[in-house]
């Protein structure tokens, strides 16, 4: 069984998502995925986390996924996916587990971090790296999640942008 969980969200979502702690996404394969946004502040040099209840330009998030296993079987390869909301930054080196890939699109994935080509004034191509500002998700493949248990993957932003919520309509 090799499910690919690709999880895809709209930007008001990502709003909605800020201010409900602990959303759930069930999924067929008998694996849920619990979403979590905290907000990171240093207080005394430690970073210390608390529930996002709203956030503002400059403030640093950690998006977490915890992936659990409800079946009665190994799942393999999972794929786990964090979308990145329009409006913030992926911080570079803050993605756990290692070995992680980025996305432009939130489809097509790379290694991280994202190089292209880019035309110098002189008429060269240079290979350079993608802004963190433009990448859209970051997927991890997870070798295997036994039953019963537990997996999280996870990444901070900074938020660029104010953010506004809007509620989905049923």
């Amino acid at each position: 069984m090799k499910p690919d969980l690709r999880l895809s969200f709209r930007v008001y979502f990502f709003g909605l998502w800020l201010l409900i702690p602990g959303v759930v996404i069930a999924q067929k394969t008998g694996v849920s995925v619990t979403l979590h946004a905290d907000r990171i502040e240093l207080k005394d040099g430690a970073a210390v986390s608390n529930p996002v209840t709203s956030v503002k330009p400059g403030d640093v998030v950690e998006y977490s996924s915890v992936y659990r296993n409800d079946s009665n079987a190994a799942v393999q390869q999972l794929r786990a996916v964090i979308p990145i909301p329009v409006g913030s930054t992926y911080q570079a080196g803050s993605a756990v587990p290692a070995g992680a890939q980025a996305s432009l699109n939130g489809v097509d994935f790379e290694p991280i971090p994202i190089q292209r080509n880019v035309r110098q004034p002189d008429g060269s191509d240079r290979l350079m790296p993608v802004p963190l500002t433009d990448y859209r998700a970051l997927r991890w493949t997870l070798p295997t999640l036994p039953p019963a248990q537990n997996s999280t993957a996870r990444l901070r932003v900074r938020i660029d942008t104010a953010v506004t919520a809007v509620a989905a309509k049923p």
